[in-house]
């Protein structure tokens, strides 16, 4: 006896080949389905019950490999991941032989998993055994993951399958954009908002089922790219945006008849709305009058829609298979498609080409240029404390046996961090030349200590502080101090979103040192005539020492 998923496609085949029209498939499939007995409660069950084991085995997978990270092997911490990814990889397989829808939900669920567990493995192993870069591991994760979630979409083209393919597809065009350094968000937005029209585009080929699962994500997507775009340096292009994207998503929710399309578009011209009217009219009457007209408006097309809502409803709960045998593919939807979503998406690559601002490139100083040491943390393999030459050059790693932050100098040279340990947190005193921890305090004796130390760094004792701004491409640090003219120390150009944090003086006054945006501690003279220099990358928490200067430590002696 032929099963429901063979009926679908012997009408696929038929309906391809003309002999019954789209309204007959669906009448014989609503038919064929009432004769279906309902799932028993145990189907139901089964399917709770695989869903929290399989997310609990993949998470405890995870949270063991995270408490005891640093001492496991690289052979050890794939092996965790492979067993565990290869075990929620049989198990769906074993459920997906079933025919119950419910099951079947079940083994996509698990076979998503072990998509994940699959990404993480090739992850881990493109960052310890190969170490490669971050951007490159990313890339290479993602692109697995995009892998397996097609074949398994190819296979059965299920609502659980194609979220994943999205996801999927999404988090390997976004990861390619990690190569550019320091991307514009709008630049970002723009890319999204474009994989939603292609995605939307691709859908309503019929090269995307199920259909409605598609469009939703596609609209939900066009949302977001209109967001992140408005949130960049051309806030107004990016609200027109929005407003014409929530628009036509709610004419289009209304001409597919489909409520979830209806309803995210009308969650954005409810977030753009406003947004828009202040912004082009402000505080005034008039962007208050035109706030009511478009609420009265609202509420016209409401009126309008709930005439035709109980057709809306009604498609919209139409079963979905039903829907997706009734708009198979045609080649002239498939050629256009494909040809409006490859013309958008070039054009958006060719404009951030065209827009893209690289980050400034810094010179390095000779040896000895800039006097003393500065100290930083990283998290390479875990909180590494590092000590590199104020002017560049080799860097010494001094100890990664400590997990924790605040990184300080003492007065004798020595450095301080305060440890986070599961109880309580102590300040361990560490010896910088071997990494040996000297003797610990407990931290909460020292904490106002080291929060004026940390404050005092951007401060100098004459009352000069230090800031920084950034805005249409220009990032500057700046020193100023009461009754005297600003100094502008760093003035640059970069991306919109590039800028300075963690601005702090030198122990001896004579020296600034920052981080931009991409992580990068730089150092400049205070009257601005040496550097910028570039001292080193994948810098936290950097703290400057200078022999015999006591500017900016802290005293903390053993106990007793």
């Amino acid at each position: 006896m032929d099963t429901i998923r063979d009926v679908e496609q012997k009408l696929v085949e038929w309906r391809e080949a003309g002999l019954v029209t789209a309204d007959q498939v669906a009448q014989i499939l609503q038919r064929e389905r009432s004769r279906v007995a309902p799932r028993p409660r145990s189907s139901a069950f089964a399917e709770i019950l695989g869903y929290v084991g399989g997310s609990l085995a993949l998470i405890a997978a995870l949270i063991l490999g995270a408490q005891y990270w640093d001492e496991w092997s690289t052979g050890a911490r794939l092996g965790i991941l492979v067993v565990t990814t290869l075990v929620v990889a049989v198990a769906a397989i074993l459920v997906g032989r079933s025919e119950n829808p419910a099951i079947l939900r079940l083994s996509d669920f698990l076979f998503v998993l072990a998509t994940i567990g699959l990404a993480f493995t090739v992850g881990l192993f493109s960052a310890d055994s190969m170490e490669w870069s971050e951007q490159t591991t990313v890339t290479l994760a993602t692109l697995a993951a995009f892998a397996a979630s097609a074949v398994l979409w190819w296979q059965r083209r299920g609502t659980i399958r194609h979220v994943a393919l999205f996801a999927s597809t999404v988090a390997v065009l976004l990861s390619l954009g990690t190569h550019l350094e320091q991307v514009d968000p709008e630049h970002i937005g723009l890319a999204v908002w474009g994989i939603g029209l292609a995605w939307g585009m691709l859908t309503w080929a019929g090269l995307l089922p199920p259909r409605m699962v598609g469009y939703g994500l596609a609209s939900a997507t066009l949302i977001v790219g209109s967001l992140v775009f408005g949130g960049g340096e051309r806030a107004s292009v990016g609200l027109l945006l929005g407003l014409f994207t929530a628009g036509g998503l709610v004419a289009l929710g209304v001409f597919l008849s489909s409520a979830l399309v209806l309803a995210i578009g009308t969650l954005g011209i409810f977030i753009f709305v406003p947004r828009a009217v202040f912004e082009f009219f402000g505080d005034t009457g008039g962007g208050a009058l035109a706030l009511l007209v478009t609420g009265l408006l609202l509420l016209v097309a409401a009126v309008l829609i709930g005439r035709i809502g109980r057709r809306v409803i009604r498609e919209a709960r139409e079963d979905q298979a039903t829907a997706e045998v009734a708009a198979a593919p045609t080649t002239s939807r498939t050629v256009v498609a494909v040809a409006v979503s490859a013309a958008v998406l070039a054009a958006i690559a060719a404009y951030v080409v065209v827009e893209y601002v690289p980050p400034p490139e810094y010179a390095t100083a000779s040896a000895g240029a800039v006097p003393g040491e500065i100290a930083f943390t990283r998290w390479d393999r875990g909180n590494c404390i590092i000590v590199i030459p104020a002017a560049g050059g080799p860097e010494r790693e001094v100890t990664c046996d400590h997990e924790g932050g605040q990184l300080t100098w003492t007065a004798d040279g020595s450095l301080a961090m305060v440890v986070w340990d599961k109880d309580h947190e102590e300040i361990a005193v560490i010896d910088p030349d071997t990494g040996v921890t000297l003797f610990t305090r407990e931290a909460s004796a020292y904490r106002s200590l080291l929060a004026t130390a940390r404050d005092a760094r951007s401060r100098r004792a004459d009352g000069a502080h230090l800031e920084s701004n950034n805005g249409d491409g220009i990032a500057t640090v700046t020193i100023r101090q009461t009754g005297q003219d600003p100094i502008e120390v760093i003035r640059v150009d970069g991306p919109s979103s590039y800028g300075f944090f963690d601005l702090q003086w030198s122990p001896d006054g004579e020296w600034v040192m920052a981080v931009d945006t991409m992580n990068r501690l730089v150092v400049v003279s205070a009257d601005g005539a040496m550097g910028p220099y570039l001292v080193g990358d994948d810098i936290s928490e950097p703290a400057w020492h200078i022999a015999g200067e006591s500017s900016y430590t802290i005293e903390i002696t053993p106990a007793g």
